[in-house]
C-alpha cells in the first residue's frame, strides 16, 4: 500500500470511528427505550430507527473491510427484522442479547482503534441467530401490502437463512405456562437480484419527496479538534474587544482632559490678550525714556499671534479628538457585536444536548439495578435542553455518582416497596429546565427511601467533620448538605459500589469546579433529590480582579461571596487564628500574599485604613482573604497555563485582562485547602523524634496467588503502609497471633482457609474483634457480597472494578 493510499485509508477511518460511535450510541438507546416502553405503546418507531441505524453501521463496517462488525450488525439485522414482522416480541431477554451485540461492536471498534486483540464474536452472534428463530408468535401474514409495523418493512433478509419450516412453526409454547398457536408457514423470500448483493439486509429505499428533501438542513462532520482551535481564536477575538474598550476610555480621558484645558486657559489668555494688546506698549511710556522700545511691542506681537495659534490649534486638536472618540466608539461597538456573535456562533458547535451525557450512563443504571435485584423506571424530562460539550464531558462523572448513590441508597428493593404501599417499580426521573440567564438547573429525583438524618448525623461526626454538639445544634438541611462532606458514609462496610464516603464530595466538588452548585433534598419515606445549577458554556465567565502586590489575580464570581473592607480593629484573634465576622458569623482571615508567597505591603502600626477582603466560598468551606486591591468585575477569558503550572492546584490558568496585563486565575477550592495547611502564628510543636518506619501503620495482605499479592503489597507500600503477606487464612491467622497488625487485605477464594473464614476467626477472637477486614475478591455476586459482610468484614471490593484509588480511600477510612 502507498502512502496515498494509507493516507486515504487513515481517512476515511477517522470518519468511519465518529460515526460509528454515533450509530452504537443511538442504536443502544433505542433498545433501551424500547424496553423500558409500557405494554400497548406502538415501538414500531423505536424498531425501525434501531434496524437503520445496525444497517447503517453495517454498511460503514464493510466500506473500511471491518468484518467483524459486518458480522455482529448482520446479526442484529436479523432479530430486529424479525421484531419489525411482528415474528417475535421484543422481550427483555431479546433487549439483553441486542445490547449485549451493540457493546460488542463498540469493543470491537475500540480494539480496532487501539490496535490490540479483537473480542471473539462467534457465540454473541450465534445467541442472536437462536433469538431471532425463537419464541416466534403466531402472526398471519397478509396477503398484500406493508408489514404491519413498518411500511419500509421487508421479509427477514436472505443473507441469514431461515431454519428449516419445521423449527419456525413450533407446536409447542414459547413459554411455560403460555400456548401459542401454530404458525401459518411463511413462504421464503425471494432472492435478491445480483445488482443487490452489496446490502442483502436492506430495507427497501423510500424516495423522499422534494419539498421534504429541500427542507432538510445541511450538515457537515467537523472535528471537535477544529471547532475547539476556532473557539480559541474566537475567545481571542475577545481580548482584542476588552483592548479596544480600554482605548476607548483612554481617548474619552484625553478629550475630557483637554475640555478642561480650554476652561482653564480661557481666564488667562483673556488677561495675557490685554496685557500685549496694540497700544499697550506705547500707552505706557519709559518714564526714563523719551520714547517707547520697538523691541517691546515686537514681543508683544509674536506672544499675541501666539495666543492666536494656540487657540486655534487646541480648537482643531479638540475637534480631531472628539471626532477620533465618535469612531472610537462606533469601532468597539461594532468589534463588540462582531466577537458577541462569533462567540456566540462557536459555543453553539460545541453544543449538545443532554441526551449525549445520558447515552453513556443509561445501561450501566439499568445493570445496577439489576445487579441490585431492584426494578427501576427511568424517566427523562427536558434532555434536548442543549449545553457546552466540555460541561457534559465534566459532568459525566459525578453523574454517574449520583444516579449510582440514587439507586444504592435511596430506592428500596420490591419488596420493601410493597411493604411500605409503593409501587414495586421505583422512579428515578431526570429533569432538565431550560436555560435561564445562561445557567441550567439538572434535578435528579428518586421516590424512594429518602435519607435518614440520625445516621448522617454520625457520619459527619465519625468523618471529623465536627463534634457532636456541633452537629446536634445543625438543622435538618444543614445536616442534608453535610452529607457533600468528605468521608461522610451512612454505609457500616465499603464495597466496590459505595460506602467509602466519598461519592457526594467529589460530586460537588466536580460541580463547583465548574462554576455550579449543587444541594440535596429528601422527605423521609418518600425520596430524596440533588439539585444542580450549572453554566451553559465554560468559554468565559465573570471574574473579581484583585492586587496583590504587583501581581493580578483572579476570583470566580460563583465562588465570591461578597467583597467588603475591613478595618483593623474588626480582625480579632480566636484560638491563635485570625478571624472576621461577616454575615453573622466568625470566618477565618487571611492574607492572599502570605497564602500565595508574595511580600506583603508594608503597614504602618497607626495605619487604620480599612483593608479590602473577598469573601470566598468553596466545597462547604469560608474564607475571608485580604488583598492589596479591588479592581472591580469583569469578563474572562481562561486560558491554560501549560506543564509549568501542574504544580500549582490553586491556580486554574491565566487570563488577559483589558489593560493589557496579565492575570492569575484562582482555584477557590485548592486556595482554600492550601490556605488550610499554612502553618499559625505561635510556637511551633517539637518534632516528633519517633522514626518514621515506626510510626507507618501495618498492614497484612493475604493471598494465594503470588501476582496479586505483589500488586496489593506494591499499592500499599507505595502508599507509605508497612505491609507483610500470606499464603492463605491459615498461614493469615497465626502472624496476626503472633504480632500487632492495624488492617488485614484478603482474598476470600483460598486453599486450606478462605477469606470469609479468616474473618470470622478474626471476629471470633477477643484480641482481634477490632481489626479491620477489606475482601479484595474476584466473586462479585450479591450471594457473595452477603456472605462476606456478614461474616463481619469492613469493605468489600470486586476485583472486576478494582481500582488503586478504590482501596486506598478504603484503606485509608479505616486507619
Amino acid at each position: 500500500m502507498n502512502e496515498r493510499e494509507q493516507a486515504l485509508r487513515d481517512r476515511l477511518w477517522r470518519v468511519f470511528r465518529v460515526e460509528a460511535q454515533e450509530h452504537i450510541e443511538v442504536l443502544s438507546r433505542q433498545l433501551l427505550d424500547l424496553e423500558a416502553a409500557s405494554a400497548g405503546t406502538d415501538t414500531a418507531a423505536l424498531v425501525e430507527t434501531a434496524f437503520r441505524e445496525a444497517h447503517s453501521l453495517k454498511g460503514a463496517a464493510r466500506a473500511v473491510n471491518i468484518a467483524s462488525i459486518e458480522a455482529v450488525c448482520q446479526a442484529i439485522e436479523t432479530v430486529l427484522a424479525r421484531i419489525k414482522q411482528r415474528e417475535i416480541p421484543p422481550s427483555s431477554a431479546l433487549v439483553d442479547a441486542l445490547l449485549a451485540a451493540t457493546r460488542l461492536a463498540g469493543e470491537l471498534l475500540a480494539a480496532e482503534e487501539n490496535k490490540t486483540p479483537p473480542p471473539a464474536i462467534t457465540a454473541t452472534v450465534e445467541a442472536l441467530k437462536n433469538a431471532a428463530w425463537a419464541d416466534a408468535i403466531a402472526t398471519p401474514t397478509p396477503p398484500a401490502g406493508p408489514p404491519p409495523l413498518s411500511p419500509a418493512a421487508e421479509p427477514p433478509p436472505p443473507s441469514a437463512p431461515p431454519p428449516p419450516v419445521a423449527s419456525r412453526t413450533p407446536p409447542a409454547a414459547t413459554s411455560p405456562g403460555e400456548s401459542t398457536p401454530p404458525k401459518p408457514q411463511v413462504p421464503a423470500a425471494p432472492a435478491p437480484p445480483p445488482a443487490a448483493h452489496a446490502a442483502p439486509s436492506s430495507p427497501a429505499p423510500q424516495p423522499q419527496p422534494p419539498a421534504a428533501a429541500a427542507t432538510l438542513p445541511e450538515t457537515v462532520r467537523v472535528s471537535t479538534a477544529v471547532l475547539d482551535a476556532v473557539r480559541v481564536q474566537a475567545e481571542e477575538l475577545l481580548a482584542d474587544k476588552l483592548a479596544a474598550s480600554r482605548r476607548a476610555d483612554e481617548i474619552r480621558a484625553l478629550v475630557s482632559a483637554f475640555a478642561e484645558h480650554a476652561r482653564r486657559w480661557a481666564p488667562i489668555a483673556a488677561e495675557l490678550q490685554s496685557v500685549v494688546a496694540p497700544g499697550a506698549a506705547s500707552a505706557a511710556p519709559d518714564v526714563a525714556g523719551p520714547a517707547p522700545r520697538p523691541l517691546v511691542a515686537s514681543a508683544a506681537e509674536r506672544v499675541r499671534a501666539f495666543l492666536d495659534w494656540h487657540k486655534k490649534s487646541a480648537a482643531d486638536l479638540e475637534t480631531r479628538l472628539s471626532r477620533l472618540e465618535r469612531r472610537a466608539a462606533q469601532d468597539r461597538q461594532t468589534l463588540g457585536a462582531h466577537v458577541d456573535q462569533l462567540l456566540a456562533s462557536t459555543r453553539e458547535l460545541l453544543m449538545l444536548p443532554f441526551s449525549w451525557l445520558l447515552d453513556g450512563i443509561r445501561q450501566p443504571v439499568r445493570d445496577l439495578a439489576r445487579e441490585q435485584g431492584k426494578e427501576l423506571h427511568l424517566v427523562v424530562e427536558g434532555d434536548a435542553v442543549e449545553l457546552d460539550r466540555r460541561v457534559l464531558a465534566e459532568l459525566k462523572a459525578p453523574f454517574l455518582h449520583i444516579l449510582r448513590n440514587s439507586i444504592d441508597h435511596g430506592v428500596e428493593p420490591p419488596a420493601e416497596r410493597e411493604r411500605a404501599g409503593k409501587p414495586r417499580v421505583a422512579t428515578l426521573s431526570i429533569r432538565v429546565s431550560p436555560a435561564r440567564n445562561g445557567r441550567v438547573e439538572i434535578v435528579v429525583r428518586d421516590d424512594g427511601r429518602g435519607v435518614d438524618l440520625v445516621p448522617l448525623r454520625e457520619a459527619i461526626v465519625r468523618a471529623g467533620l465536627l463534634d457532636a454538639t456541633q452537629v446536634a445544634a445543625l438543622d435538618d438541611d444543614e445536616v442534608l448538605q453535610g452529607a457533600f462532606g468528605s468521608g461522610v458514609s451512612t454505609r457500616p462496610v465499603v464495597t466496590d459500589l459505595s460506602g467509602r464516603g466519598l461519592g457526594l464530595a467529589i460530586v460537588r466538588e466536580k460541580i463547583e469546579k465548574l462554576g455550579g452548585s449543587v444541594r440535596l433534598e429528601s422527605s423521609p419515606g418518600r425520596g430524596a433529590a440533588l439539585r444542580l445549577t450549572l453554566p451553559l458554556s465554560l468559554a468565559t465567565f465573570r471574574g473579581v480582579v484583585a492586587r496583590v502586590d504587583e501581581h493580578a489575580f483572579v476570583f470566580p464570581v460563583e465562588c465570591v461571596r461578597r467583597v467588603l473592607r475591613v478595618a483593623p480593629e474588626q480582625i480579632v484573634t480566636v484560638e491563635n487564628r485570625e478571624t472576621i465576622r461577616a454575615d453573622g458569623e466568625h470566618l477565618s482571615f487571611v492574607r492572599l500574599a502570605a497564602v500565595l508567597g508574595l511580600p506583603e505591603s508594608p503597614r504602618n502600626p497607626g495605619d487604620a485604613a480599612p483593608a479590602p477582603v473577598v469573601l470566598v466560598a468553596a466545597a462547604g468551606l469560608r474564607l475571608a482573604f485580604a488583598v492589596d486591591e479591588i479592581r472591580g468585575e469583569q469578563e474572562i477569558v481562561a486560558k491554560k497555563l501549560g506543564p509549568q503550572g501542574a504544580h500549582l492546584p490553586h491556580l486554574a490558568g491565566a487570563a488577559l485582562l483589558g489593560d493589557g496585563h496579565a492575570a492569575l486565575i484562582l482555584d477557590a477550592q485548592e486556595l482554600i485547602r492550601l490556605a488550610g495547611r499554612r502553618p499559625e502564628d505561635g510556637p511551633a510543636s517539637e518534632p516528633d523524634a519517633t522514626p518514621a518506619a515506626d510510626r507507618r501503620k501495618k498492614l497484612l495482605v493475604v493471598d494465594d496467588s503470588i501476582t496479586s499479592r505483589t500488586l496489593l503489597r506494591g499499592i500499599l507500600e507505595g502508599a507509605g503502609y508497612h505491609v507483610e503477606t500470606a499464603v492463605d487464612g491459615i498461614d493469615a491467622f497465626a502472624k496476626l497471633r503472633s504480632a500487632p497488625f492495624d488492617l488485614v487485605v484478603t482474598d476470600i477464594d483460598m486453599p486450606r482457609l478462605h477469606g470469609v473464614g479468616l474473618t470470622e476467626k478474626i471476629r471470633a477472637d477477643a484480641a482481634l474483634a477490632s481489626l479491620p477486614v477489606i475482601l479484595v475478591t474476584s466473586l462479585d455476586s450479591r450471594e457473595d457480597r452477603e456472605r462476606g459482610l456478614e461474616a463481619g468484614a469492613n469493605a468489600y471490593i470486586v476485583k472486576r472494578s478494582f481500582e488503586e484509588s478504590n482501596l486506598l480511600e478504603a484503606v485509608h477510612r479505616f486507619l
